[in-house]
C-alpha cells in the first residue's frame, strides 16, 4: 500500500481497538465454516489502503487463496485488496471461507506458505522470503505456563478450541515450508533464530521483540548476500 516499516509499526500500535474487535464482536454466532467472520478484517484493509483497489496501490501486490469447492488455486491481481487480503489469510476453522465469483476460499498456504513461483511468473528481480512459522516444540514446564496463560485469555475461555486450531496449522505449515525452500528456494531468504511460545495471550508482550529480531536478521542477510 506504500506504507513505511515504521508507518506500519504506528498503525499496529494505534489498532489495538480493531484486534479486539476480531477477538470479540467479529464472532460468527452460527459459524459454518469457521470461528470468526473476518468482515472487519477486509473493512479495515481497504480503510489503510484509502479505499483503492489492487491495481491503484504504489506498490504491486499479489496474493493467492486456495479455491476448496474446485481445488485450485485463485491468485488476486485486481480488485478489493480487503477481500483479496481476507481470503488469502482465511485459516481454515478459524476465519470463514470467503465466497468469491462462485468459489469458496481459504489461506492459500493451504496450497504452499512460499509461493516462490507465482511471485517469480509476475514479477522479475531477485525474491526474498522471510520464515514466519519459526515454531519449536515446548517442554513441559513451559507448556504449563503457556496453558495458565491460555485459560486467561478471553478468546480461549469462549472457545477453547481456537490455540490448538491455530497452532495444528502452522505445525503442518512448518513442515509444508521446509520442502518448498528445498523444492524453489528464494534467492535470498531471511532465517532468525530464537525460542518464541506466542500465544493468543501474550501476543503483545513479546511483538517488539519479534519485530526487533526479524529486523536484525533482515539486515544481517542483505548485508551478507550483497542486496
Amino acid at each position: 500500500m506504500g506504507y513505511s516499516a515504521d508507518e506500519i509499526l504506528d498503525i499496529i500500535e494505534n489498532k489495538t481497538q480493531f484486534f479486539q474487535l476480531l477477538t470479540t464482536f467479529n464472532l460468527n454466532l452460527l459459524p459454518k465454516t469457521g470461528i470468526f467472520s473476518g468482515t472487519k478484517i477486509a473493512d479495515e484493509i481497504n480503510t489503510l489502503a484509502g479505499n483503492r483497489t489492487i491495481e491503484e496501490l504504489n506498490i504491486p501486490f499479489i496474493c493467492r487463496a486456495a479455491d476448496i469447492l474446485h481445488f485450485k488455486e485463485v491468485v488476486f491481481t485486481q480488485g478489493n485488496i480487503g477481500l483479496a487480503v481476507k481470503a488469502s489469510c482465511s485459516i481454515p476453522g478459524f476465519f470463514s471461507a470467503v465466497e468469491y465469483n462462485h468459489h469458496i476460499l481459504v489461506d492459500g498456504s493451504v496450497l504452499g506458505p512460499v509461493p516462490i513461483q507465482l511471485i517469480r511468473k509476475h514479477f522479475h528481480g531477485p525474491v526474498l522470503a522471510s520464515n514466519l512459522i519459526a515454531y519449536d516444540s515446548l517442554d513441559d514446564e513451559h507448556a504449563h505456563k503457556v496453558n495458565r496463560s491460555i485459560k486467561g485469555d478471553l478468546l480461549s475461555r469462549i472457545l477453547p478450541i481456537a490455540d490448538p486450531v491455530i497452532k495444528s496449522f502452522l505445525l503442518i505449515q512448518s513442515r509444508i515450508t521446509a520442502l518448498e525452500y528445498q523444492m524453489t528456494p528464494p534467492d535470498i531468504s531471511v532465517q532468525f533464530s530464537g525460542t518464541y511460545h506466542p500465544t493468543l495471550s501474550n501476543m503483545q508482550k513479546i511483538k517488539y521483540k519479534l519485530i526487533n529480531d526479524g529486523y536484525q536478521a533482515a539486515i544481517s542477510t542483505l548485508e551478507k548476500t550483497g542486496f
